[in-house]
């Protein structure tokens, strides 16, 4: 479902319900979507799917969004150029994705530890620090694949809170690092800056969806394209421990929840497939033998 303040059947200023009466809080919307929900056979359509939304001007406005019932999402738009972040009537933009919609290979409603709360698709996130995460999707990467998001909180604070992300890499997996900060603390403190700020305890955070295809190749554990060093690095970190089944970033591509053996032959019998990434060194086949000998021997030295 898209849509927008100024198209047709979606004019939230005129048509919407607010969530309260008053004046201060006019531009926090109601979005109520049961027809979908019934269309698609579900009972509640904040269960099957995510709601984005962006402001949809050039106003120092900023949007977020929140689950706040059977069906109902809340939209909030507030203005960032405000000293006390008011309210404010005026456009955005939103779109409700369907966890089935075609090219979406990842999509979560994440809590502040980093815990999803509903979701689909293959994906890893974890919380680095209060306010900041990373999340990388198996053979998803930058030249594949889009990431969008939305702030999502039932938390009354985090609504002036702002959302974004970049490219990177944590323990040579690649993905995106995610961080959420208070605009506030520039507006009261404008020589402070914006430090990192989470939202309360076991509390949604935000939403995410990642676009694209995801190009699986066996033992590329950490994404590059290519299995090498990196990921006989990341079985080897991980190894003889119980992990989450299936996560290749912590060294279970087997998905039996456990990185060991099985792990570490799946990246051996596909070491070289691949790209590799600018600057990365590539054993040749004697130097990948001893190295596979290397690996065993470290491997007993961490078992005895």
């Amino acid at each position: 479902m898209l849509g927008n303040e100024l198209s047709t059947g979606a004019n939230f200023i005129d048509n919407a319900v607010h969530t309260g009466n008053d004046p201060d809080t006019l531009g926090a919307y109601q979005l109520i979507l049961s027809d979908i929900g019934n269309d698609t056979g579900a009972t509640d359509a904040t269960q099957e799917g995510l709601l984005f939304a962006s402001s949809s001007r050039n106003e120092n406005n900023f949007v977020s969004t929140r689950v706040i019932g059977v069906d109902t999402f809340e939209i909030v738009n507030k203005d960032n150029a405000d000293p006390t972040l008011r309210y404010e009537e005026d456009s955005f933009f939103f779109v409700y994705v369907p966890f089935d919609t075609p090219d979406a290979i990842a999509m979560g409603h994440i809590d502040n530890e980093g815990d999803t709360l509903v979701g689909s698709g293959s994906y890893s996130i974890s919380q680095l620090q209060d306010g900041e995460w990373f999340l990388s999707v198996p053979g998803a990467n930058p030249d594949t694949a889009t990431l969008i998001l939305t702030g999502s909180s039932e938390d009354d604070n985090a609504m002036n809170n702002i959302i974004s992300f970049e490219l990177g890499t944590n323990n040579s997996v690649y993905g995106w690092t995610i961080q959420m900060r208070n605009i506030n603390d520039l507006n009261t403190n404008p020589t402070g800056g914006m430090p990192l700020e989470g939202v309360a305890a076991d509390t949604a955070a935000f939403s995410f969806a990642v676009f694209g295809e995801a190009s699986v190749l066996d033992g590329d554990l950490n994404g590059d394209g290519f299995v090498g060093l990196d990921d006989l690095d990341i079985v080897l970190t991980n190894w003889n421990t119980s992990v989450t089944s299936g996560q290749w970033s912590l060294g279970d591509p087997s998905g039996d929840g456990f990185a060991g053996l099985d792990d570490l032959d799946i990246v051996l019998n596909n070491w070289n497939n691949g790209t590799p990434p600018t600057s990365t060194l590539v054993p040749e086949p004697t130097s990948l033998g001893l190295l596979s000998l290397g690996a065993v021997a470290i491997l007993k030295r961490r078992i005895a």
